[in-house]
């Protein structure tokens, strides 16, 4: 599996086009509460173990995380 960043704007083309893509929000649960991108899963990045994440097949996974 290749790990790639991306900017915002390469996100918002993907999401624009309806690429099949995950997205897991990695902060605190008050953060997610606060703002978040719709659609995105809430997984912080404190309780998280690599087996703990959803096996989303034929999608591209977004983890998110901005402060």
């Amino acid at each position: 599996m290749a790990i790639h960043s991306i900017d915002a704007l390469t996100l918002k083309q993907w999401l624009d086009s309806n690429q099949s893509i995950a997205i897991i929000d990695v902060r605190e649960p008050d953060e997610y509460a606060a703002a978040h991108l719709a659609g995105a899963t809430l997984l912080p990045l404190a309780n998280i173990e690599s087996l703990d994440i959803p096996q989303f097949t034929g999608k591209k996974l977004v983890v998110h995380c901005l402060r």
